[in-house]
């Protein structure tokens, strides 16, 4: 609609200058300049139009690398559960599994293993551990590296062992950090034998809601 106006408008301008070429009426100059003021418009609607169309491009584009990328092929499970932090997780309970082995099969999912911004979120999953199975260990993201002290998350951030995160006595000398459905702060963090096998706590990488 808005291109048939603009046709018509031009024809209707032509005419009246073609009948009037001899006699430049101050109509006709007004006419001339409205149609140059249009035609300024239009021509600058247009590349609007084509800046916010690459512009929506681009956001297209840039939707469809999340959508495709393994980090976020996650995002597509329905075993995942959103808890009340806004978060989504997986917790898996149908077998145990080595801390690497559960690494792994987080990264497999578009996940990776839980890391744990603070002891509400904690109290959180173990809430929600203890409803699916009460009385069991389940892996978090946390290790330490042979012949270190500090315990690192995926992430890259540190876990100190003066953290409210650990349990009250926790044994910190093993590798591998878990906590346990049940028994209050009792479940809080410890760690375990690198040979040990626990439930999975995946999370979605925040970089995926």
């Amino acid at each position: 609609m808005g291109l048939f106006y603009f046709a018509l408008l031009f024809l209707v301008t032509a005419t009246l200058a073609n009948d009037q070429q001899q006699k430049k009426s101050p109509e006709l100059e007004q006419l001339e300049e409205f149609q140059r003021e249009v035609l300024k418009n239009f021509n600058e609607t247009n590349q609007r139009i084509e800046e916010l169309t690459k512009l929506s491009d681009a956001r297209f584009q840039k939707v469809m690398e999340i959508l495709v990328s393994k980090k976020c092929a996650g995002a597509w499970s329905n075993e995942l559960s959103a808890l009340s932090n806004g978060k989504k997780y997986l917790f898996s309970y149908s077998a145990r599994y080595s801390w690497k082995e559960a690494n792994e099969i987080c990264a497999n999912k578009g996940l990776h293993l839980v890391t744990l911004q603070d002891l509400d979120e904690l109290r959180l999953l173990r809430t929600e551990a203890t409803r699916l199975q009460p009385g069991q260990s389940w892996w978090v993201s946390a290790k330490k590296d042979a012949g270190q002290t500090d315990f690192t998350w995926l992430n890259g951030t540190k876990l100190g062992l003066d953290s409210n995160l650990w349990k009250e006595g926790a044994d910190t000398k093993y590798e591998y950090v878990y906590f346990y459905s049940g028994d209050g702060d009792l479940g809080n963090l410890d760690t375990t034998p690198s040979d040990d096998v626990n439930y999975i706590v995946c999370q979605l990488p925040t970089n995926c809601y």
